[in-house]
C-alpha cells in the first residue's frame, strides 16, 4: 500500500507478542490484578503503534477497549497483506463496551464485517476499505464501507446461506442478524451509496 510508512513485519511481531500478552492477563483476573495488567498492555500498545512508521493507524491508541483494539489489531494486518487500499479513523476514546454488550459478541460483529469487505476487496481492481469508530458519552457507531463491482439485493445477502463470494458459506450477515436480537439497544444497518457496501453499527446508552 502506498500510503503506508509503516513495516508489516513489526506489525506481525506486535501482533505474535499481543497474544501472549493476553495470557498474561487472562492469568492476571484469576489474582484480581487485572487492572494493574490492563494498564500496563495499554501503556504497552501507545508505545508501539506510536512510531513513526504506524503514522497511518495512531488513531488506534485511542481504542482503550483491549478486545475491539485486538480485532482491529489483525483485520488491519490482514487487510495490509492483501495490499488493500485502507484508511481507520478513530477521534475519540473507546472504553467501557462491556457495559451493555458482550465483548465476544462485539469481536465477532466487528470481525465479521471486516471479513465481508476484505473478500469482496481481494484481487480487485477497485478494492478500497475504509472504516470508522467513534464514542460520545452513551452512544458508540462503527462502520465501514468497500467498494464493490456487483450491486447485490440486500435482503437476499441478510439470508442464511446466500454469498456472492465462490464456495463460501455465507454465514456472515445472517449471524450479525441474530446476534443483534440480544440487545434492545443495538442496530445494525446495511446501504448501498455509489458502488460503497456500508455496514453501520450503533450501540445506544453505553456508559461514560
Amino acid at each position: 500500500m502506498k500510503n503506508l510508512e509503516y513495516s508489516e513485519e513489526k506489525l506481525r511481531r506486535f501482533k505474535h507478542d499481543y497474544r501472549n500478552m493476553l495470557i498474561s492477563l487472562r492469568n492476571a483476573i484469576k489474582e484480581d490484578n487485572n487492572d494493574i495488567l490492563i494498564n500496563k498492555l495499554d501503556r504497552y500498545s501507545e508505545n508501539e503503534l506510536d512510531q513513526e512508521n504506524f503514522e497511518e493507524y495512531k488513531d488506534l491508541i485511542r481504542v482503550k477497549d483491549l478486545q475491539v483494539k485486538s480485532i482491529l489489531i489483525s483485520k488491519i494486518n490482514e487487510i495490509d497483506r492483501n495490499n488493500i487500499k485502507f484508511s481507520f479513523e478513530c477521534a475519540t476514546k473507546i472504553d467501557n463496551l462491556d457495559k451493555l454488550v458482550n465483548p465476544f459478541d462485539l469481536s465477532r460483529i466487528i470481525g465479521i464485517a471486516f471479513d465481508n469487505a476484505i473478500e469482496e476487496s481481494k484481487n480487485n481492481q477497485i478494492g478500497e476499505i475504509n472504516a470508522y469508530i467513534f464514542q460520545n458519552g452513551k452512544t458508540f457507531t462503527f462502520e465501514i464501507r468497500n467498494k464493490i463491482k456487483n450491486i447485490p439485493q440486500l435482503s437476499k445477502i441478510q439470508q442464511t446461506g446466500f454469498s456472492t463470494k465462490k464456495n463460501h458459506q455465507g454465514l456472515g450477515l445472517s449471524n450479525i442478524n441474530q446476534l443483534k436480537q440480544k440487545y434492545p439497544t443495538l442496530f445494525v444497518n446495511y446501504r448501498i451509496n455509489n458502488n460503497w457496501f456500508i455496514f453501520t453499527l450503533n450501540i445506544v446508552g453505553v456508559d461514560e
